[in-house]
């Protein structure tokens, strides 16, 4: 059972959000019939106690396990905050209780606003289709800021989702709905004026859709609370702001014995932007990232006295720090809440939307965020996972969310290769790497053993690259913006060599996948992971051949490009110049048309070849 504990703990801490969860993820699996069935019924109280409210709910679920997919997945869990406590549960298979109920306790990526607690049902071992899992359990939520999210997932027909909120008459309840895909058709009540009532009926499963992170949900329901017309919930940037200033200061200051730390260093520097680089360094190398997971911790960092002193710190403790010795400096750097896993604008804000912290500056001439976490990203972006997210900038002053956007100005990955056609299997190269993926390759090289990190490596960057293979990388230059290597590359099935010509391919990157062409038809945005920029040259030895000089430019918007282009470089050698951005992450509307058209073109052209003769 201790194993199967550990196995469960992997999965569910990867798998599952981050705060209260009232069910399993959607898979990503399609099928023409639902593989569960499930009906969902909330009742929520809302009390005042002692001057705050407190929330008390019931909960009644029932599943109906529909096809043998369903029948993979033999748990469901049910999420525990530390602000909330989960009681009384009691589970049912086609009537008859379950007994084997445990908990385990996840490791998230990031300590804020993280789950406490995972109460795991397991299905007895001989669960079949069309059997029927029941389970009823009550939750107290002690803070009115806690007030659960809900979703309603892809994966499942929706026979009814009810959720009856009960509260005094001077509170009025809001129901906040965002909708991943077209809006969905739901009823709102007010019985009495003590009663609010949400219910959406027969909602079936939704195909997800590639390029679209957000299609294993259809819809996320917030609930904002008034009382006297006055917003009691951390629904607005102002209302949270106020909300998380009350637990910690958002300006923090050092003790007076630690005030003149590293202030005669940063003297040395005449910028904001070298100033707060150097601090940001300081902080990402020297201090250990340790997790301190006791609930007094779990949303407020410690003072930064205590961080500075301690060693260690996960994000709020180091975003703290940094604030702290920059406002000794005479810079207000501001704490910023992030996302790292929503894609989608929320026009609300609540504690469960964020997992991260990092830091903000702005003043009349330019804005910077930062993240002193990422301990590979250079100062002058932020990191590719939070590009396009929400952030919420904890100003006291001005309050506000914004999209964050990084910048694509150098080539994330260029290589430069030199060759000779008589050898094509014996190839030297050098490649420049930035950004995310030099991040990845910092991050796998501590990871990995030498042996693996050699794999990986090798890997990695061949993956890029149509029918190449690059080995036996060495590390030639290591800087905070980019890594040189020198490596070895095969180029004997990339060129194609026939009686009297060889032919090279016009489009060599491994980048695009025809999947990306079932979207054309629908309405949503296309959302891709991460930006990339990626140039390549290659220069061969033809002798007495030469090549017939030809091009390839496809349809050219600001947002991508692919060129490519064949040449003699000289009387005997040859030169293939190959470059491809796409410097968004988010296409909708006429952009995502006009890369859709882009990416045909790009496919259809595949079978391009520039000829040496």
């Amino acid at each position: 059972m201790e194993e199967f504990k550990g196995i469960i703990l992997i999965i569910l801490a990867v798998c599952l959000p981050l705060m209260p969860v009232y069910d399993v993820n959607a898979s990503d699996e399609i099928s023409t019939e639902a593989d569960i069935i499930v009906s969902k019924n909330i009742s929520m109280e809302i009390k005042e106690k002692g001057g705050r409210y407190i929330i008390k709910s019931e909960y009644d679920i029932q599943k109906i396990l529909n096809s043998n997919r369903s029948l993979e997945d033999d748990f469901s869990t049910i999420g525990e905050s530390y602000v909330g406590d989960i009681s009384k549960i009691n589970a049912k298979h086609n009537g008859k209780k379950i007994k084997s109920k445990f908990e385990v306790y996840p490791s998230p990526a990031d300590a804020f606003f993280s789950t406490y607690k995972l109460h795991v049902i397991s299905y007895p071992y001989d669960i079949k289709v069309g059997d029927t899992i029941n389970y009823t359990y009550r939750e107290e939520i002690e803070e009115i800021t806690y007030v659960p999210i809900y979703k309603l997932y892809n994966d499942e027909y929706t026979e009814f989702f009810k959720l009856s909120v009960r509260h005094d008459q001077n509170l009025t309840v809001e129901f906040d709905l965002l909708f991943s895909h077209d809006p969905l058709d739901y009823e709102i009540q007010h019985p009495s004026p003590d009663l609010s009532v949400l219910l959406f009926q027969n909602i079936p499963e939704r195909k997800t859709l590639p390029f679209y992170q957000e299609s294993n949900w259809q819809a996320t329901i917030a609930i904002k609370i008034s009382a006297n017309d006055s917003l009691i919930t951390a629904s607005t940037p102002q209302k949270f702001t106020e909300w998380y200033k009350s637990l910690t200061p958002l300006s923090p200051e050092l003790l007076v014995n630690d005030k003149q730390f590293m202030q005669d260093e940063l003297a040395q520097y005449t910028s904001v932007r070298e100033k707060l680089q150097h601090i940001n360094n300081y902080v990402k190398s020297t201090y250990r990232y340790v997790q301190d997971l006791r609930p007094s911790h779990l949303i407020t960092p410690f003072t930064p006295s205590e961080i500075l002193h301690s060693g260690y710190g996960d994000c709020k403790d180091r975003a703290c720090l940094v604030s702290a010795i920059a406002k000794e400096a005479g810079m207000n750097v501001f704490m910023a809440t992030v996302s790292e896993d929503l894609f989608i604008d929320y026009p609300y804000t609540h504690p469960y939307l964020y997992n991260h912290v990092i830091c903000y500056y702005e003043d009349e001439t330019e804005q910077i965020f930062f993240d002193p976490t990422d301990k590979y990203q250079s100062f002058n972006n932020i990191p590719d996972y939070l590009d396009q997210k929400q952030a919420l900038i904890l100003d006291p002053e001005n309050p506000r969310t914004v999209i964050l956007e990084s910048r694509l100005e150098e080539p994330s990955f260029e290589i430069f290769i030199k060759g000779n056609l008589d050898s094509l299997s014996d190839c030297n190269a050098v490649l420049t790497v930035r950004e995310r993926i030099k991040s990845i390759i910092q991050s796998s090289k501590e990871t990995f053993t030498s042996y693996q990190y050699t794999n990986f490596l090798n890997d990695f960057i061949s993956s890029y690259f149509y029918k190449m293979t690059i080995s036996q990388l060495e590390e030639l230059e290591n800087n905070d913006e980019e890594i040189k290597f020198t490596a070895h590359v095969d180029l004997s099935t990339f060129i194609i060599a026939g009686k009297s010509k060889k032919y090279v391919p016009g489009i060599p990157f491994t980048l695009f996948s025809s999947d990306i062409l079932k979207r054309e038809n629908d309405s949503l945005a296309l959302l891709f992971d991460k930006k990339i920029k990626v140039n390549l040259r290659i220069q061969l030895k033809t002798d007495s051949l030469e090549v017939v000089p030809d091009s390839l430019v496809l349809p050219t918007s600001h947002f991508v490009h692919f060129s490519s282009t064949a040449d003699n470089h000289s009387a005997d050698s040859a030169l293939f110049e190959y470059s491809y951005a796409r410097s968004a992450k988010k296409l909708e509307g006429d952009e995502k048309f006009r890369f859709i058209q882009f990416s045909r073109e790009y496919i259809n052209s595949k079978n391009k070849m520039y000829q040496i003769k």
